[in-house]
């Protein structure tokens, strides 16, 4: 099936609360741990219906932010998203409290019971209202840079185009897109700064109302960080001062002398190479058609995938105004299907996305082969992006 292709129907909380609270029964009502097992299977459906909806939704909408229909959604996900999240809490609370958890975890990976203890450290019902503003405040940066302009020599595009004029090999072009980025940007910026601020507030507020000092120790818990803690990640930023920042300004000396600059800019970051930056010398079809032999030669496997993604749709990759100026890797989980967005600017970034984000496709395939659907993944190790 293709991704356009792919039925929408919003999932309301007051229906999946129904269908929870009878499988929650089942859980308190268990005799086994196959009983329990069971009813998580029966759980995963239901939130696999949840998912799906959800992801169809914000994908849609960031294709293009213009969308009333999906708009109006995105607005019911950003207030339902918590309600459902309570929900899903009492869910997991039934699963941990269970006299049968122990034998259950023979039969489900125990992991899943930690990402399940991880998960009810980052909510509370008294953050509901919180945790819908910050909602509210994600969705409307989204649809302010998606529909946001930028004017370079007279032509007005969007952030993601004018981007790639800073890999340009005139330094001229690289400083006037940095210009014109800039000038938009501080046009704009009470509207930035309100909602940098909002998130900075709700995001300190949800921390404090759940027990924290500050937000830093609720993102830990909200990344799924079960293996290591804020000790290891102190020690890793010190090693990435003492070794990594010096091997990079050293490569970025080389860089200036190589292009025989006073002093390297902010226009001049891109630049590694004097002349003209790599860049792709082939048209959007070309690149696919290119990356699918790679993969093809690679391994068969990997290159049938590549295929069933061409085959299903699942690559919107052209920059346009309204679209979401970034780029990720999603899923909609009932159909089993990843699906990428990015946006082209005639830079080397093109075939970045062809191999990053599909990597991240093709972990989540097979994640959707091999692993259990409410498997935890860690932010630092999971292979894919929720979105």
């Amino acid at each position: 099936m293709k991704v356009s292709e792919m039925p929408y129907q919003r999932i309301t909380v007051e229906k999946f609360k129904e269908q929870a609270e009878k499988i929650i029964a089942k859980i308190r009502a268990a005799k086994s741990a196959e009983d329990l097992k069971s009813a998580r299977d029966e759980y995963n459906k239901i939130s696999e219906d949840v998912d799906t909806a959800a992801s169809l939704a914000n994908c849609r909408f960031t294709l293009n932010t213009r969308d009333e229909f999906y708009n109006a959604e995105m607005d019911y996900y950003d207030n339902a998203m918590p309600l459902f999240s309570e929900i899903e809490n009492e869910y997991k609370k039934a699963m941990l409290d269970s006299p049968y958890r122990a034998d259950a975890e023979k039969l489900i990976n125990p992991r899943v019971f930690k990402g399940f203890e991880m998960s009810l450290k980052t909510f509370s019902p008294e953050v509901i209202e919180d945790l819908q503003a910050e909602n509210a405040l994600v969705t409307r940066y989204s649809k302010f840079m998606g529909e946001l302009a930028f004017e370079f020599e007279g032509e007005k595009m969007p952030l993601s185009v004018l981007r790639g004029k800073l890999e340009d090999d005139s330094r001229d072009i690289r400083k006037k897109a940095a210009e014109a980025i800039g000038k938009t940007m501080e046009a704009n910026a009470e509207t930035f700064d309100e909602i940098f601020d909002g998130l900075v507030k709700i995001r300190t507020q949800i921390a404090r109302k759940l027990g924290y000092k500050n937000f830093v120790e609720l993102g830990y818990y909200r990344m799924g960080r079960v293996d290591y803690d804020e000790k290891m990640v102190a020690a890793f930023r010190k090693s990435v001062e003492t070794d990594i920042v010096p091997a990079v300004a050293e490569l970025k000396e080389r860089i200036r002398n190589r292009l025989n600059l006073d002093k390297i800019m902010y226009y001049d970051d891109a630049i590694s190479v004097t002349g003209e930056m790599p860049r792709p010398v082939i048209d959007t079809p070309a690149i696919f058609e290119n990356a699918l032999k790679m993969y093809h030669d690679m391994k068969p496997e990997i290159g049938d995938f590549m295929q069933r993604m061409l085959d299903a749709e699942a690559f919107d990759v052209e920059a346009r105004d309204g679209k979401f100026g970034g780029g990720y890797c999603t899923t909609f989980a009932k159909y089993k299907q990843p699906f990428i967005l990015a946006n082209f600017n005639g830079t080397s970034g093109d075939i970045d996305v062809i191999t990053h984000e599909f990597g991240h496709a093709l972990a989540a395939d097979y994640m959707f082969k091999f692993a259990e659907p409410d498997y935890p993944t860690g932010m630092e190790t999971h292979e894919y992006d929720y979105q």
